[in-house]
């Protein structure tokens, strides 16, 4: 495994921060905003030049319409961006339809280096922002194992896709996979975003 590059690392946990800051109370979906506008204000907080940016935050959305391995697999394809070539795998089988993956990709011929976020076209702008928080969460806490020296538990380098739905990340007890629970656990602001806003 390569020796993480930890130069800019005392940045990390002010930008870390300041993403949350900006995901946790995004108020673009009540103003008609595209996930891309969040995501454009993300990329403008690490600075698009950044070394930082592909390790932080996705490197593309990918909007698929019914959502599923098949549907998934045909838009990468068909992507003009970093990933064309990619062969969708998953560690843990996926069956039926989800609401978001982070897929890892890379240049031609090169090892995955990078995630694209593919999320479900016919959700809510709000369910979309949720996912993009808990994915950003996801690289997050990548970024922190990588300045341990801890082996990263969604490496893109492994080349598994890891996939999330609305639903099942709501019931936080009951998240059944530990990489999950740890997004939840570290990041309250992101995590913040999966309650149900009460009735007024």
């Amino acid at each position: 495994m390569d020796t993480p590059d930890t130069s800019s690392s005392p940045l990390i946990p002010d930008i870390a921060l300041r993403l949350q800051q900006i995901i946790s109370p995004w108020g673009g979906a009540q103003r008609g905003q595209p996930l891309d506008a969040l995501h454009r204000e993300c990329i403008a907080a690490v600075g698009r030049g950044s070394k930082l940016l592909q390790q932080l935050l996705p490197s593309h959305l990918l909007f698929v319409e019914d959502l599923d391995t098949t549907t998934l697999q045909a838009a990468l394809r068909r992507f003009n961006g970093v990933g064309r070539q990619t062969v969708l795998r998953f560690r843990v089988s996926q069956f039926g339809r989800f609401d978001s993956a982070l897929v890892p990709v890379g240049r031609l011929n090169e090892q995955p280096d990078r995630f694209v976020l593919a999320l479900e076209k016919g959700l809510s702008i709000q369910d979309q922002v949720i996912l993009y928080g808990h994915a950003v969460g996801h690289l997050l806490l990548n970024s922190n194992e990588a300045q341990l020296g801890q082996r990263l538990m969604l490496d893109p380098r492994n080349g598994f896709a890891h996939a999330d739905t609305v639903a099942e990340l709501r019931l936080i007890e009951m998240v059944k996979q530990r990489l999950d629970q740890r997004v939840l656990e570290t990041f309250p602001l992101l995590t913040k975003l999966l309650e149900v806003p009460e009735e007024s």
